[in-house]
């Protein structure tokens, strides 16, 4: 139990991605935690620390580059060769470039490449790889290699696509015109306050399947939802919708 505890500290203090954790919301969920696995406050400080001082884990792009369309032609026959670099803009010396698409203004790649920003090769770096190269074919390919990161090119097109965006953030509560309808079917036919938090719980999961959600708001609803099903107060089909949102999760 010791390790599983461990490792879901660790992926807390290291969370990234859309589901990164903000720092300032730490705190609640790692109390969550304690109370949820019944650690002993010393044992809990212990691995905290032990957590914290762990290797952060190795970040890594993974990127496909699928097509292009209508590029401007680049050549007298009004067509173009085109290939794809991929880069950080912080980071321009770590690249991947695609295979070159030869006369075409609408070139398909469907190619995939991994950023590893620990892994950074130069030039000088690359041709000292010229020995293990096996084979004409071997030999072609590390010859792109190397050309398309010294190679001057005119530039037909380009896009940025940003890799972190201000997103929604959900925080529990309802806009007004579903707090309204909420309230009148409240009134009107009885409707029982777990049928809200369910509704709470299976909206929350929908948000999250696009944009990180406040981590405050999960423990309450959880906690009402498993007590609920412990208590065996929840129906057969209430369960089910229930189940369904955590595989969609």
């Amino acid at each position: 139990m010791y390790e599983l505890y461990s490792e879901i500290l660790y992926r807390i203090l290291n969370s990234v991605g859309s589901d990164a954790i903000a720092k300032d919301e730490h705190e609640g969920l790692l109390y969550y935690l304690q109370e949820a696995f019944r650690i002993e406050n010393d044992k809990h400080i212990l691995l905290l620390e032990k957590a914290r001082r762990r290797k952060a884990p190795s970040v890594v792009l993974n990127i496909n580059v699928f097509e292009a369309k209508n590029l401007k032609p680049s050549d007298p026959n009004g067509l173009s060769d085109p290939f794809c670099t991929v880069y950080l803009t912080s980071d321009s010396a770590q690249f991947h470039t695609t295979c070159i698409k030869t006369e075409t203004l609408n070139p398909v790649w469907e190619e995939d490449f991994t950023l590893d920003f620990d892994d950074e090769e130069t030039t000088r770096e690359k041709l000292k790889k010229i020995k293990e190269v096996k084979g004409v074919k071997g030999i072609k390919i590390f010859m792109r290699e190397v050309m398309s990161s010294t190679n001057d090119n005119d530039l037909i097109g380009s896009s940025l696509i940003p890799l972190k965006e201000e997103s929604l953030k959900w925080n529990g509560k309802w806009s007004n015109s579903a707090e309204r309808i909420i309230t009148e079917h409240h009134v009107q036919c009885g409707l029982p306050a777990l049928c809200v938090t369910l509704a709470e719980w299976i909206e929350y999961i929908n948000v999250h399947v696009l944009h990180p959600l406040s981590y405050s708001i999960f423990p309450p609803l959880l906690k009402k939802l498993v007590q609920a099903i412990q208590d065996g107060t929840m129906t057969e089909e209430e369960v089910s919708k229930y189940t369904q949102s955590l595989l969609k999760m």
